[in-house]
This record gives C-alpha cells, sequence and structure tokens, in this order.
C-alpha cells in the first residue's frame, strides 16, 4: 500500500496534479517520522515487499506503520 501511495503521488506530479501529489507526500513524510525511517526507505521496503510478492510482509509492514501513526 505504502508503495502504491508513493506511486500515485509521482503519477499525480506527472500529470500536473501538484497539490494532490503534495498531499499524498505529507502523509507519506509523517509515516517516514512516525516509523523513523526517512520516506525513500520506507518506499524501497514497501517496493521490495509488493515485488517479490511477499503480500504478508508487506501488509506486516503497513500494519506497523498505521501502529505508529496512532502512538
Amino acid at each position: 500500500m505504502l508503495a502504491r501511495l508513493f506511486k500515485l503521488a509521482y503519477t499525480l506530479d506527472k500529470k500536473g496534479y501538484y497539490s494532490e501529489a503534495a498531499e499524498i507526500e505529507k502523509v507519506m513524510e509523517t509515516l517516514a517520522k512516525r516509523t523513523g525511517l526517512n520516506v525513500e526507505d520506507m518506499v524501497s521496503l514497501a517496493n521490495h515487499f509488493d515485488e517479490v510478492g511477499d503480500t504478508k510482509l508487506a501488509d506486516k509492514f503497513d500494519a506497523m506503520a498505521k501502529a505508529a501513526a496512532a502512538e
């Protein structure tokens, strides 16, 4: 999910929807701060999980980010 959010922000930015892309990027930055990772590392991990098809790890990573955000 996190990787897809980042890709969506990139796509929106390329299509000229700058304010929408910026809002998604703010969410990504907030999640990164709360999980203690920088945005690039967080996206790399999410991308890796998506690419190898390990949905359990991708879901676990997303759950960790959500739990950290709830604290």
